[in-house]
């Protein structure tokens, strides 16, 4: 154990991991950087999306009609979330558009 911003560590496989407090590196991000809870956010402010739990992932937005489009760590928002949501939205909104309103929460 040691000390680390005034909470207790250990080091496991080159990983620090925080006894209490953050217990993963980057655990609420996407692989790109954004915050899961605005990418949900922003997604379910657009009409008839809807955000369940899923098994393998944290988050499922679903669409009627449309494949689910699973969000968690392991997910690109602008590769994944952004193609699906100009497809929900019959291409309301440019690529840009929809990645920014991801980074800010709200479209």
């Amino acid at each position: 154990m040691l000390k680390f911003g005034g909470k207790l560590c250990y080091i496991s496989y080159y990983l620090i991991v925080v006894v209490k407090g953050v217990t993963k590196m980057g655990g609420s991000k996407t692989r790109d950087g954004i915050r899961i809870s605005r990418v949900t956010d922003a997604a379910t402010g657009i009409e008839d999306v809807t955000l369940r739990t899923g098994r393998n992932h944290n988050y499922v937005l679903n669409y009627d009609g449309m494949r689910p489009c699973p969000v968690d760590t392991s997910t690109d928002a602008r590769k994944m979330v952004v193609p699906w949501l100009r497809q929900v939205t019959d291409n309301a909104y440019t690529s840009r558009e929809l990645y920014d309103g991801l980074r800010k929460g709200e479209l």
